[in-house]
């Protein structure tokens, strides 16, 4: 993940865009900036004569003597805008980082899940975390990443997947059931794994019953 300083130049854009000769097609090199300090920003108009401010903002002519026209007031203004940092978050694929929003669904919950898994103290609260993940995924880091930081953080997960809760040792497992509407927790359901009503929730809940889990055991033939 990378933190762009001050990347969202929106904001600046739209001021700019409102002004009488400049319009978004004329801002394209403002907007593509990879960071803008405002107040650098109105210091190189200030200061700056026109061909270096094309230069330095990819902007044409037109644009760069409209920008040196602005007044005290306007360039006042332009400093009280605050911008907005960008997270630019790349998933490794391939051999090679790949954006985000190139990824898949199941590609960006990974990224995502990866950050917000990260060392923190602040309770984490996800809601079927599972989806568009695979197992392996969810068993190697999601649940891995559980174990290692539970006695120092909080979490708070509902899930349809057994390895989550099982492999996760949660400390406190609670079974919800639909009431008109509204989740209720079964009052002899909650607990550790070690209970035995518990751990029956989970086999016949998350596993899909004691017979399901015996025969995925015996197809999948797997040595002790």
């Amino acid at each position: 993940m990378e933190i762009q300083p001050q990347g969202n130049t929106q904001k600046l854009v739209d001021y700019l865009g409102k002004l009488k000769g400049i319009g978004d097609a004329k801002l394209r090199g403002i907007a593509e900036q990879t960071t803008v300090d405002v107040f650098a920003f109105t210091k190189n108009i200030r200061t700056d004569d026109v061909n270096t401010l094309m230069d330095t903002y990819n902007i044409t002519k037109v644009t760069a003597e409209t920008l040196h026209g602005l007044t005290e007031k306007q360039l006042l203004e332009i400093e009280d805008i605050r911008l907005t940092d960008i997270a630019k978050i790349q998933l490794f694929v391939g051999g090679k980082f790949k954006d985000i929003e190139s990824l898949s669904k199941g590609q960006q919950c990974t990224a995502i899940l990866d950050i917000i898994m990260l060392d923190n103290r602040d309770p984490l609260i996800v809601d079927q975390p599972e989806d568009n993940l695979d197992n392996s995924f969810i068993t190697n880091n999601l649940v891995d990443g559980i174990r290692h930081n539970k006695n120092s953080r909080q979490y708070i997960l509902a899930t349809h997947n057994a390895n989550i809760p099982v492999f996760g040792d949660a400390e406190l497992i609670a079974t919800l059931h639909e009431v008109e509407g509204q989740g209720e927790v079964e009052k002899s359901g909650i607990g550790s794994i070690d209970d035995e009503n518990v751990k029956n929730n989970v086999i016949n809940i998350l596993e899909g019953g004691a017979k399901a889990f015996k025969m995925r055991e015996n197809k999948y033939n797997i040595e002790r």
